[in-house]
């Protein structure tokens, strides 16, 4: 039943595109639902066939964009998403629009290659904050420090709500890691968790931040980096985070308690749920 309303759907997405220019928003609305109704295949060839019938190019591009997203992510195809990327005839959008399929990156020297020579500083905005993200986070898989930093200030730059803290969240794993800086790690992550809060890039520098204080003995401050708790694994993260930092300054009774915590959290993952175990297992001396 559910094949034949797609059916139907795409059906009427293809004989209406060469029709009216006033509906591009509704067309894509349309396409997504076909996507959401998990059919890929017909969502990827309606995509298509609108951004034929475009001449306007960020229209094409959103497309066409959205088409490759979909072969990306759901029919677990870099080489297909690469393929609609190339209907773009103009060079700018082309690569922007590969930087898309690249946020899912198989092989960051593919992306480099890729990207590497790009002048992103010309491209326009929106597609210049995808394409510096994703050299930035290439440079970085690649060991190549100081271009990751330059990538992710200007993916920073070019960005705005979560993918902007996401950048900043990057950049302190790239002092960190990568540039042995762990002055300004901190205070990349620190920046990250004042304007990232509760959502993703402010909770993974809290996570990254805390322990690499943890690793430098300062544990108070990890101690106070872990105090928030947020819903669901998040949560667990951070339980797990004071319980390291617990045990790391010799306080096991109250590592043991917030393990205890996290192993009774119904959103608990299988992995946090062993590394917890394995920690209690140690602190009780059976190992």
């Amino acid at each position: 039943m559910r094949r034949t309303h797609c059916t139907l759907l795409l059906a009427l997405i293809l004989t209406g595109v060469a029709a009216a220019q006033d509906d591009f928003g509704d067309r894509m609305a349309a396409i997504s639902d076909l996507c959401r109704a998990g059919d890929h295949e017909a969502a990827v060839a309606a995509w298509a066939a609108l951004a034929e019938t475009r001449e306007d190019m960020d229209e094409k591009f959103n497309a066409l964009s959205q088409a490759a997203r979909c072969a990306r992510l759901h029919l677990h195809s870099e080489k297909r998403a690469l393929e609609l990327c190339d209907l773009l005839e103009d060079e700018t959008y082309r690569l922007g629009c590969r930087a898309v399929a690249y946020q899912w990156m198989t092989s960051p020297a593919k992306v480099l290659e890729d990207l590497g020579e790009a002048d992103m500083l010309l491209w326009p905005e929106k597609l210049a904050a995808t394409g510096f993200m994703v050299r930035a986070q290439a440079h970085y898989r690649e060991g190549h420090g100081q271009k990751a930093v330059d990538d992710f200030v200007r993916a920073y730059q070019f960005s705005s709500g979560q993918p902007k803290w996401a950048a900043i969240q990057r950049l302190g794993d790239t002092f960190r890691n990568l540039m042995d800086d762990e002055i300004l790690a901190e205070a990349c992550y620190r920046k990250a968790m004042a304007v990232g809060g509760m959502g993703w890039p402010g909770l993974q520098a809290r996570v990254n931040l805390g322990n690499m204080l943890i690793d430098q003995k300062r544990y108070d401050a990890a101690l106070q980096v872990f105090s928030v708790r947020p819903q669901g694994s998040w949560r667990v993260r951070m339980l797990l985070g004071a319980a390291r930092a617990h045990r790391a300054a010799d306080a096991n009774d109250k590592a043991v308690t917030a393990l205890e915590e996290a192993l009774q959290n119904p959103s608990i993952q299988p992995a946090q749920k062993k590394q917890a175990e394995d920690m209690l297992t140690e602190i009780k001396g059976g190992k």
